[in-house]
């Protein structure tokens, strides 16, 4: 029978005493399982059996799609019994608490939800929109909010679920932090901006192309990252090996990386341009922002906290674990490199530039030789970091007149609530004028400066090629 939206099953028992009957009555509810937002507002009640084998989306929601799925792996990594995992959530009664901020969800939603906020310009001519997705989250990792896809389209989870290449987006954290760790470069040291020779089926070859095919020689680390110029990232990724790189983002960030006989992510094309073999999570890229705006520490993203029984019980709590990747010092270096990308004059990401409010990041571009077909962007703000990539599974060129990540992530960000404007500056950092010339610090006859950050103790000398 049904009674109030619950289902209760009754199980009648004879038994035989002393030549008597006797009936035994025994009453379970069957209540279905809900998801709470962070406030303990409910998202949704789980009234189909969830199977976590399936990639389309689950109740074509992204959210609870985003929330079962982390769950149930984290419940097997923890060992505990999954094997009736999705019909449990039809009738155990579980409270699933997540860290997803409904006001946030609810501005998502709404401003995906009108494919015209996708397309340039006034007049919003009629296009087929390519499918755009994007996480917000807090820069300790907690995902506040995320998307899909737009115009409602929820047949695969594009934000949390899928596997894509990333382009450039990947050179901080794979290249220039790493490389700013560990004293190969500082903010302004010079770096080589030309191709190398390599052999592709037999044939010398000039590798890699910068996407606007200019050279510049020796430039400054602070210019080569605002350029993303490949030429800079692969060189510097030789320097430090592919091993290194590699076991640096698998063992800190991207446990999808691969390398056997088959395909293997141990090569600059991925390791410093974003082209991995089996590709990585928007969310998983996202939170590799963390360090630089959260004091060089790391937390692997999470969308849950607790999920408890109908008794109260814990069954599991998400254990997250703050790492430190890098020294304050060298974070804040790496923030003021990204803030440059949006607020420096040769910046290519100026269109996520929010006014009055210090946002850093990187673009990224995926080709498949002749066209764009995936572009993303990952910015952050003193409160939040956000990732937003466009593109289709299939691979089709993107069209002109669709606005750029960039371009959507600052409609979007711009409306979150934000108390902080600036990032703090930890001690033991100076603030000094350089030459884009020599990379030095600026004397009196350079006459193309920039500001520029630097730990104490590792400033570098003062400009002399500019007084000949």
């Amino acid at each position: 029978m049904k009674i109030k939206g619950k289902w209760k099953f009754t199980v009648i028992i004879l038994a035989v005493i002393g030549g008597g009957f006797f009936l035994w009555e025994n009453k379970r509810e069957v209540t279905p399982s809900v998801i709470y937002d962070k406030n303990g507002k409910e998202i949704a009640a789980i009234k189909e059996v969830f199977h976590p084998e399936r990639e389309e989306v689950f109740m074509n929601h992204i959210v609870v799609d985003s929330v079962l799925r982390e769950v149930y792996e984290d419940m097997r990594e923890e060992g505990k019994d999954t094997k009736n995992f999705g019909e449990n959530l039809i009738k155990s009664g579980w409270e699933i608490h997540t860290t997803i901020d409904m006001n946030l969800q609810e501005k998502l939603n709404s401003y995906f939800k009108n494919g015209k906020n996708f397309i340039k310009g006034k007049e919003k001519e009629e296009i087929q929109i390519p499918q755009y997705s994007m996480v917000i989250m807090k820069n300790d990792g907690t995902i506040c909010a995320l998307m899909g896809g737009c115009n409602q389209d929820t047949a695969k989870n594009r934000v949390a679920n899928e596997l894509y290449p990333v382009g450039s987006t990947i050179k901080p954290v794979s290249i220039y932090a790493p490389a700013l760790a560990n004293n190969l470069i500082n903010y302004s040291s010079l770096c080589n901006d030309n191709p190398q020779m390599i052999v592709i089926q037999g044939e010398n070859v000039e590798w890699p192309q910068n996407a606007d095919n200019q050279y510049e020689g020796e430039i400054p680390v602070a210019y080569a990252l605002a350029k993303s110029k490949n030429t800079v990232a692969v060189n510097l990724g030789k320097q430090m090996g592919e091993e290194f790189i590699y076991n640096y983002l698998k063992n800190n960030y991207f446990s999808t990386l691969v390398d056997n006989s088959e395909e293997s992510d141990k090569q600059l094309a991925a390791l410093a341009l974003g082209y991995f073999a089996k590709g990585v999570r928007l969310t998983d890229l996202t939170a590799s922002y963390q360090p630089f705006s959260n004091g060089g520490k790391y937390t692997e993203p999470s969308i849950y906290t607790k999920v408890k029984n109908r008794e109260g019980e814990l069954i599991i709590k998400k254990n997250t674990k703050e790492k430190s990747i890098m020294s304050e010092q060298d974070a804040y270096i790496m923030n003021r490199l990204l803030i440059n990308n949006v607020h420096g004059e040769d910046g290519i990401a100026s269109e996520a530039e929010i006014e009055g409010m210090e946002v850093g990041g990187k673009t990224g571009t995926v080709t498949d030789g002749t066209a764009d077909i995936r572009k993303l962007f990952i910015g952050m703000t003193p409160e939040y970091i956000a990732g937003i990539q466009v593109g289709e599974e299939e691979g089709i060129p993107l069209f002109s007149n669709i606005k750029s990540p960039g371009a959507v992530w600052k409609e979007v960000v711009e409306n979150l609530p934000c108390e902080e404007k600036s990032f703090s500056c930890p001690k033991n950092i100076a603030e000094k004028n350089f030459c884009k010339k020599s990379g030095n610090l600026s004397g009196k006859f350079c006459q193309e400066i920039q500001e520029g950050y630097y730990k104490v103790g590792q400033i570098p000398p003062q400009c002399s090629s500019c007084n000949k």
